[in-house]
């Protein structure tokens, strides 16, 4: 990997591959090769390559300047406890495109929050305004920004106006669109703004949006003044974040005449950005988009360095991870899908700031079921576009819940044998693993990327393996280790002391499914006689069911009163001194979740253990919600298989207090508590 050390050089090096497969090192721009350094490491397992890769780059740079925290952040970062990465969201990019307004907004938000009231689906808690709602001269590639003010026509109350019926209809936050210098075209030069700043001119060599064309850029040392009156407003408006555009367009800047210094203006607008977006908007506020720049990996390995011992500059920022979501190009779709798990392999690296962003999807299309679940399983945001038809078309909550929460959920692994291999031109299905380290789960998604139905095999006992050598987790290779495995699409649950190495699986074009396998807890009874192996399924109405248990099964084993042990209720290792072999078997299995999920599911299986592993069948006596019971009425046992279903109500059943003072009550966790009787 090239990379240069002092963020002050005005060049970028990069990698290519000739026709022979020759490796050479090539420059944006005329520049002494004495100021490259190429980073190189050797690893037979991929994943761990890249990560000693990246931290190489991290040691050799040179540390970067903090950003300006203003003190006013952390009375914004009060105003709101909805993270973007933690509820669906909507965008209206692909809804409306630049013919975006005010009454659009709120009657596709209206029509959407209706319809899932009634038919129990997810609705969004937060609403990003994408390009089309500010004041510029035209609304295409060459378009410039006049001022800073919504489009009077398209929004006559501003987004003021906006923002409070959003709020009204049940809408937390609400963010805006624009370019990093202002709009694509840059800054009208008889605009409102270039009365107020000073602009020069530039020469745009290209652009992924217009032909080549002359921009005109707030000059740097305005660019801090312009951020935070251009946030200012937009806070006072309403507004709570931004999806900032258009980042990696600098190096396609020539001057005329006047020095230039690109990575200069880069770090000058970014640092401005950033800290106007701390002081107004507080942390996790910033969406970056268009910004897969050699900068932003240095930035952020940068930023990185500095997460342990101070204030991380961007705090949990969202970045896109590929090219847009592009839904009337069939094409597309399952490239969008392999391309974001193959950028994932360095964007994991970039530190926990930075959160992948795989972009928005439209529902109710054929290939939306690989795009909701595959945003769920990526760990980033999950956010929706399009209008009342799209969301009537598909059941949200198969793949991402009826609450439209998440919990914090780990990167997906591509499968090692499909790193360098298109899947969209090769019969098969692409994998990728995730771990649910708290449920001690890997979820395993499969997807379909072809245009065509297939049928295929894939090892399940390989990608479980893959996931903990990544994780360097040995425990399941312990002799006795019982799982249990969960497939999404026909909601069948097994228990097994081996992971299949094989197992043929069936997809239409476009579709997915999953298997969440989860090591069971072995909790022996106080006689000794018999083991429980216990699991906690979370919500397997979502793909990402595992995500929101956050402790794994435990127990505690009461004492059968026919022992006549005096031991304290709470120890599970230290056996009666006289065992009672036909006592009763009674177990307390607890798990701990949390974002409040419409069911829990656990599954049981129950051994004696001197009459060779004979099966004992189980009864279920009772369940509590954090102490408060459960009727029976809302949990169901389905003795063949072992599974419990337990309905929940949080109305009912308030969650525990949680430590933390600004913790959001609907991420509190919850402790559920099941007694198991063989």
């Amino acid at each position: 990997m090239p990379f240069t050390q002092n963020q002050s050089i005005d060049f970028t090096p990069v990698l290519r591959s000739s026709d022979t497969g020759t490796l050479s090192v090539h420059s944006s721009q005329v520049a002494p090769l004495s100021t490259v350094r190429i980073a190189a490491t050797i690893n037979t397992r991929p994943y761990e390559a890249v990560r000693e890769l990246f931290n190489r780059v991290q040691q050799s740079l040179t540390p970067r300047h903090t950003v300006n925290i203003p003190s006013t952040s952390q009375k914004t970062s009060a105003l709101h406890n909805v993270a973007l990465d933690a509820h669906l969201g909507y965008c209206t990019w692909n809804a409306f495109y630049q013919q975006v307004s005010h009454s659009k907004i709120i009657s596709a938000v209206r029509d959407i929050f209706q319809i899932g009231v009634s038919s129990g689906q997810p609705q969004p808690a937060w609403v990003v305004i994408d390009d089309g709602w500010q004041s510029v001269n035209r609304y295409d590639g060459f378009g410039q920004l006049y001022d800073k003010c919504a489009n009077k026509e398209k929004f006559p109350g501003q987004l003021r106006q906006t923002v409070a019926e959003l709020k009204a209809l049940g809408i937390s936050r609400v963010g805006v669109w624009h370019a990093l210098w202002g709009y694509w075209g840059g800054i009208d030069p008889e605009g409102q703004l270039a009365k107020r700043y000073s602009v020069q001119r530039y020469h745009c060599q290209w652009s992924p949006v217009a032909d080549e064309c002359d921009v005109w850029l707030i000059a740097p040392e305005g660019i801090a003044h312009f951020y935070d009156e251009f946030y200012g407003w937009l806070q006072s408006e309403g507004v709570s974040f931004v999806k900032v555009d258009y980042q990696a367009a600098f190096e396609t800047l020539e001057g005329y005449g006047q020095d230039i210094s690109i990575s200069t203006m880069y770090n000058a607008y970014i640092d401005a950005m950033e800290s106007a977006a701390l002081k107004h908007f507080g942390p996790a506020s910033i969406i970056h988009c268009m910004a897969q720049s050699p900068q932003l990996i240095t930035r952020s390995l940068q930023s990185k360095q500095q997460e342990q011992t101070e204030y991380p500059p961007l705090q949990r920022c969202l970045f896109r991870n590929s090219d847009d979501y592009f839904p009337n190009v069939p094409s597309s779709h399952g490239w969008h899908i392999q391309c974001n798990l193959a950028n994932s392999v360095w964007s994991r690296c970039l530190g926990a700031h930075l959160i992948a962003d795989w972009d928005m999807f439209k529902p109710g299309k054929k290939e939306s079921d690989i795009h909701a679940a595959s945003r769920l399983l990526g760990g980033g945001p999950v956010y929706i576009t399009g209008g009342l038809s799209d969301y009537q078309n598909q059941e949200l909550s198969r793949y991402v819940g009826t609450s439209g929460m998440f919990a914090e959920r780990n990167t997906q692994f591509l499968d090692h044998n499909m790193l360098f291999s298109d899947m969209t031109k090769v019969p098969g299905v692409l994998a990728a693993s995730a771990a649910a380290t708290n449920a001690e789960a890997v979820l395993i998604t499969v997807y379909n990327i072809n245009s065509n139905d297939l049928v295929s095999s894939i090892s399940l006992s390989r990608l479980y393996e893959n996931i903990m050598l990544e994780t360097n987790d040995t425990s399941s290779s312990a002799s006795s280790v019982m799982f249990s495995i969960f497939q999404h699409s026909t909601k069948r649950t097994a228990v097994t002391s081996l992971i299949p190495t094989a197992s043929t699986i069936a997809l239409k074009s476009f579709g997915c499914d999953m298997f969440s396998i989860t090591r069971m807890s072995a909790l022996r009874s106080s006689d000794r006689s018999a083991v429980l192996y216990a699991a906690c399924l979370g919500d397997t109405s979502s793909y990402a069911s595992s995500s929101v248990v956050d402790r794994s099964v435990y127990g505690v084993l009461p004492r059968p009163s026919s022992i006549g042990s005096s031991s304290s209720l709470g120890s599970i290792c230290t056996p009666p001194a006289s065992p009672c072999i036909y006592a009763v078997r009674s177990w307390n299995v607890r798990a701990r979740i949390t974002c409040q999920p419409s069911s829990v599911s656990f599954v049981f299986h129950a051994c004696d253990t001197l009459a060779n592993s004979h099966t004992l069948p189980l009864t279920i006596s009772s369940v509590r919600i954090s102490g408060y019971e459960v009727s029976s009425d809302r949990w169901h046992f389905n003795e063949s298989t072992g599974v419990l279903t337990i309905t929940t109500d949080w109305s009912a059943e308030p969650p525990t207090a949680s430590t933390q003072p600004n913790a959001s009550p609907t991420n509190m966790p919850a402790y559920i508590t099941v007694n198991v009787t063989a």
